[in-house]
């Protein structure tokens, strides 16, 4: 009969008849110690706003042994965290961590409740059990306390489950977008492509960089957004910036701004020799550093560069203040729309040129500027209605390399990095957010059509390796057939090793700029694709700046039938390999010599247009003649 009324009290309580519900098991106390009634009882309580009462009962019984000791130990716990006594909220939580050491529901309470410095380890720790809950609670608090830097793969599983609990949160859903490509988590893409094309999701409001991985051409308003920014461009104010009064010294004053000021840096592989050689007789060059780098021999570094101003730790308007006293003359943006980019300096109007360069392939949307450093390849004369400011087309390409911090490639063993030994292996050592769904599925028709070939790749991340192998599976392509390269530290021995590739494929609509500039000084030839916008057309500058045009295919087809023929030609293969080779000292793409006298042209040029009153213009600056030979002996200081 007591079962009875017990099952009549559960009844109760599922048709929401609290008070009733009490009633019956205020009767049964014979069942006291019975676990299924203290449950009841307990929840009963809480529904009935009593958590006080709720929080005694599950804590008079949080020390019988058996299946129910961890529930009433985590209800406990909570209970008192909501009734505001810590101590008990902390003694039973912790308590739960005893047996269940990656309890969300411990953690939710002591990452609230644990705010002692020395604590700090602990909660950080804890805060990452909560990714595993489905508690829209727990994943708001991790939310809150972990951020959203997508380089944390551990966050990934957090961002798949809160952002669909909030689907009207904007920057939410731009996180979604950017985890999942920076992850290769193709179920989350073709669900946000399905759902954008049924109509069913508001279109993802992207930060401009982000945009351009997914959108094919400049035209696209996804790319065109304009990116809030820390000093506001006002458009009236810049033909005051460029008439303005200014003292012209015997030497252009040009002022650089960036955050990658590092010896190993990416841009700093491009750009250091470049620096370098700028006539000292005719050019002055100061560095407004944003870097956080403050390590190794820093003085030594920067004299060879130019005069070095720390912004690092300054506000925009000390930061401009620092530039305005170097009364500099061309004041040349190196990270636009990128990360840490101080570029909404440029807003404060601090030159009478201002340039963007280099970091951001894209126009400079919601920037004060009037040039982008380009070339006619990748944003030639119809791309111009798509930016605010005028081109400076360099004669070859917009990109420089620097020589002088790579070493000559060597032949290399396919066996030391696990590769086939006579097999044809393509090779991708770009990030994975650039291998959208339709470069996969290109490529693995390539694959498909080449039998017993391989696709060498690389990921820091093991999720994105799963994901790719397991999207590769999905078309039809054995996993086996896909190598991750190991990851290595030393750039040196990364890009030595490119050259045990074949052929380099290169992906779209964001190519490879960096990348593709390794494989090509490697001897690794980069089969790639006409692009619709700038980050789409790197790498066909690159090509054509080492003289391999030819591997520029027309559309997606003619990509894939190209890469297909190559496979099967070795004799063709090794032709692209041999004018790598000889043109790696010979052509401009890796000339920085060559590279700075065109720039300090083009410096000439937008310098005598402003101070002879002329309107801005499109620049084109004039070739140089050809090398007679190759510049090595102009790399030796």
């Amino acid at each position: 009969m007591l079962i009875n009324q017990l099952a009549e009290a559960e009844d109760r309580f599922r048709k929401g008849q609290y008070v009733e519900t009490l009633q019956i098991l205020n009767r049964l106390s014979s069942l006291s110690d019975d676990p299924r009634s203290i449950n009841l009882l307990g929840e009963t309580l809480i529904q009935l706003g009593m958590y006080a009462e709720a929080a005694s009962a599950f804590e008079l019984h949080v020390d019988k042994e058996g299946a129910w000791q961890a529930a009433f130990l985590k209800k406990a716990a909570l209970l008192y965290f909501m009734i505001g006594e810590k101590d008990k909220a902390k003694l039973y939580a912790f308590r739960v961590l005893t047996s269940e050491p990656k309890s969300p529901e411990a953690a939710f309470v002591l990452v609230n409740l644990l705010k002692s410095p020395q604590d700090k380890a602990l909660v950080e720790g804890l805060t990452y059990n909560l990714i595993e809950s489905d508690v829209p609670d727990h994943l708001e608090l991790a939310y809150a306390r972990l951020g959203a830097e997508v380089s944390n793969e551990r966050l990934l599983p957090l961002i798949r489950k809160l952002a669909p609990l909030k689907p009207g949160d904007a920057w939410l859903q731009r996180l979604l977008l950017a985890f999942a490509r920076e992850y290769a988590d193709y179920e989350v893409l073709d669900a946000i492509e399905a759902e954008l094309a049924a109509g069913t999701r508001a279109p993802i409001r992207e930060l401009p960089l982000e945009a351009l991985f997914g959108h094919d051409s400049e035209s696209d308003p996804a790319v065109r957004v304009v990116p809030e920014l820390s000093t506001v461009f006002d458009p009236e104010k810049r033909q005051a910036r460029r008439t303005a009064p200014h003292s012209w010294g015997p030497k252009l004053r040009i002022g650089y701004i960036s955050s990658d000021f590092m010896p190993d840096h990416v841009v700093m592989r491009q750009l250091a020799d470049v620096l370098r050689r700028h006539d000292k007789d005719k050019y002055s060059v100061t560095l407004f550093c944003n870097s956080p780098w403050k390590g190794g021999d820093r003085k030594r570094f920067f004299a060879e560069l130019g005069h070095h101003v720390d912004i690092s730790d300054l506000p925009d308007k000390k930061a401009g203040k620092e530039v305005l006293r170097r009364d500099i003359d061309i004041l040349v943006d190196l990270g636009g729309h990128t990360s840490k980019s101080r570029a909404a300096l440029l807003n404060l109007g601090l030159a009478p040129i201002q340039v963007s360069w280099l970091g951001y392939p894209g126009p400079a949307l919601g920037l004060d500027c009037d040039y982008v450093i380009s070339d006619r390849t990748v944003t030639p004369e119809t791309s111009a209605s798509w930016y605010d400011e005028k081109f400076c087309w360099m004669p070859e390409s917009y990109m420089p390399n620097d020589p002088t911090v790579r070493k000559l490639p060597a032949d290399v063993s396919r066996a030391d990095h696990g590769l086939p030994a006579d097999a044809f292996v393509f090779a991708s050592f770009n990030a994975p957010k650039k291998i959208t769904p339709r470069v996969i599925a290109l490529w693995a028709r390539i694959l498909q059509a080449v039998p017993g070939s391989f696709l060498w790749m690389t990921c820091r991340a093991e999720t994105a390796e799963k994901n790719i192998a397991k999207r590769f599976a999905t078309l039809g392509i054995d996993p086996g057939r896909i190598i991750f390269a190991e990851s290595i530290r030393s750039y040196d021995e990364h890009v030595g090793r490119l050259r045990a590739a074949d052929l380099g494929l290169d992906p779209f609509p964001y190519n490879g700029h960096a990348t593709t500039a390794d494989c090509l000084w490697a001897g690794l030839p980069v089969l790639s694709i006409k692009g619709q916008s700038f980050a789409a057309r790197v790498s066909q500058s690159q090509l054509h700046a080492i003289g391999l045009e030819d591997l520029v295919a027309a559309d997606e087809e003619a990509y894939f039938q190209r890469a297909v023929a190559l496979a099967s030609d070795a004799k063709a293969v090794k032709a692209y390999r041999d004018r790598l080779d000889q043109n790696r000292l010979r052509a401009p793409l890796f000339d920085s010599e060559r590279y700075c006298r065109h720039l300090e042209s083009a410096y000439r040029m937008m310098a005598d247009r402003v101070r002879a009153g002329l309107p801005l213009e499109h620049l084109a600056v004039p070739m140089l003649p050809a090398r007679d030979g190759d510049f090595g002996l102009a790399l030796k200081r």
